[in-house]
């Protein structure tokens, strides 16, 4: 995990990260852990549901094109 934390505080890049709300694999919680303890270009985006995100795909294709339009 440190080394992922490097990694992207190292790099300019920006990292979009897409949680489950009700996800019992990944914790909300833990991914916002996670994010906290990480520096640089973060966003997160949070799905009303389960670990199943790519059910999501019409919210994901939101976050995509915004984030591809504000490049």
């Amino acid at each position: 995990i440190a080394l992922v934390h490097h990694y992207f505080a190292s790099r300019p890049i920006r990292v979009e990260f897409i949680f489950g709300k009700y996800d019992t694999i990944i914790p909300l919680q833990s991914g916002i852990r996670f994010t906290k303890k990480m520096s640089g270009n973060i966003n997160i985006h949070i799905l009303e549901c389960g670990h199943d995100i790519l059910q999501q795909k019409k919210e994901i294709a939101e976050i995509i094109l915004k984030t591809v339009k504000s490049d």
